[in-house]
């Protein structure tokens, strides 16, 4: 069997003697004070909300990004090491460096280059076709 829909605004109306249960004597016209449960659930749940979005921007923030710069930082300085350390004879030859120095370029930026295309492949709008 449902119960009746509830009266939101009973809190706000006053009381009348009859009404009153015989537990509510000694606190007559301050039952609007005391908090629904309902409400304070809702209370409890948005203030944990801001607590988890603090903390989740504060990981964020000091750990997640400084963690992402020292990998790259890593991942630069090693790539510039294989490039000035390599043993490919280019010394005096222009065209032997500057080839060797477009594999070594295209090899570090086609994974971001292709990255690059699937998001905005994924995220393309789809063209009408002409009727």
């Amino acid at each position: 069997m449902l119960r009746g829909p509830r009266d939101w605004l009973a809190p706000f109306r006053p009381v009348k003697p009859s009404e009153r249960r015989s537990s509510d004597w000694w606190w007559p016209d301050l039952i609007w004070l005391v908090p629904d449960s309902e409400g304070c659930l809702i209370a409890l749940g948005i203030i944990l909300a801001l607590v988890i979005a603090l903390v989740g921007i504060w990981f964020l923030i000091e750990i997640v990004i400084p963690a992402l710069a020292f990998v790259a930082y890593f991942l630069i300085r090693g790539m510039l090491a294989t490039v000035t350390n390599d043993k490919h004879d280019c010394q005096g030859s222009l065209v032997r460096a500057a080839l060797w120095g477009s594999l070594w370029a295209t090899a570090y930026t086609l994974p971001f280059a292709l990255l690059v295309w699937l998001v905005h492949l994924v995220h393309m709008k789809p063209v009408p076709l002409p009727q």
